[in-house]
C-alpha cells in the first residue's frame, strides 16, 4: 500500500506548488491566500520580513509581563 502513494503531491506540496505559481506573477507579495483558505510564503517575495496576515502585531516592549 506504500508503494501506492510514491511520488504523489501531498496537500502541503500542492499548496506551495500554488504559491509558487500564484507567487511568480505577485512578487510583491509576501503572502499568498490559496482557493483552499490557507496563506503561504510567496518564494518569489524578496522584501523585508513580512509577518503572517492573520497575526496581529506584537511588540513585547509594549506587552511586557514581567512586572
Amino acid at each position: 500500500m506504500e508503494d501506492e502513494y510514491f511520488g504523489k503531491a501531498t496537500y502541503g506540496d500542492s499548496m506551495r506548488e500554488y504559491a509558487r505559481n500564484a507567487g511568480s506573477d505577485r512578487p510583491k507579495d509576501a503572502w499568498i491566500l490559496t482557493p483552499w483558505d490557507t496563506w503561504e510564503r510567496n518564494p518569489s517575495y524578496s522584501g523585508p520580513e513580512a509577518q503572517h496576515p492573520e497575526y496581529p502585531d506584537f511588540d513585547s516592549k509594549d506587552n511586557d509581563n514581567d512586572q
